[in-house]
């Protein structure tokens, strides 16, 4: 029997991902169960294993927390290039409110709205598909690179953070006092959406310091 051992992210699935957190989170999950999971293989198979490679194996899955996850641009996924969303001034309130509504919540529709086909592209540079919702193509991300998730999970939350960050200084120099509250309001909602992106992050281990990594 062979057994690939995952050394990065994008070497499992966000299918994969989701059911180790499910099973994370409903129970102290077993090094069988990790090994099973991650490894893409039947317990009945895992139980198999000589016991001394075992614990090699679930060492080598150990290390795999270890590392952290990179914001990717693009990956291949069934003979077809995703791009991540790549100009933030050009994006629509549709994929905005998707965006916060599906972060953390939905992973699945979450990536369908962050990565979408690349219809053209020049040299580091490219465009995605038009965005038309989620409903026709949110399953098939369930076999994107677990990479992508985590990377660009924790892109939006540094991103809000960064912006929480100046949002006083702006309220008290630039705006009304109307318009100040009306912001500040605004504000409650990316404070909302930081809390949910923190509590989805807190639960894959050592999610500090992440930069942005072209392909």
């Amino acid at each position: 029997m062979t057994i690939t051992i995952p050394q990065t992210y994008n070497e499992i699935t966000t299918e994969q991902m989701l059911r180790y957190n499910k099973a994370v989170e409903t129970n102290e999950i077993l090094e069988f169960q990790k090994v099973s999971i991650l490894c893409n293989i039947p317990l009945q198979d895992v139980l198999k294993i000589p016991f001394n490679e075992f614990s090699e194996i679930v060492n080598e899955l150990n290390k795999l927390f270890e590392t952290e996850p990179t914001l990717i641009d693009r990956f291949e996924m069934k003979g077809i290039t995703y791009g991540f969303i790549p100009n933030f001034d050009e994006l629509s309130t549709a994929e905005y409110i998707d965006l916060d509504t599906y972060a953390g919540t939905d992973p699945l529709r979450f990536l369908a709205v962050a990565y979408r086909p690349i219809k053209s592209k020049f040299n580091h540079l490219y465009n995605i598909e038009e965005y038309k919702g989620t409903e026709s193509n949110y399953m098939k991300m369930a076999h994107a690179p677990a990479m992508a998730y985590l990377g660009a999970m924790v892109f939006f939350w540094n991103l809000s953070n960064e912006l929480l960050k100046h949002l006083p200084r702006f309220l008290e120099r630039e705006l009304t006092a109307e318009q100040s509250t009306a912001l500040q309001r605004s504000g409650d909602g990316i404070q909302a959406l930081m809390q949910s992106l923190e509590e989805t992050i807190s639960n894959i281990p050592k999610f500090t310091s992440l930069q942005y990594s072209n392909s």
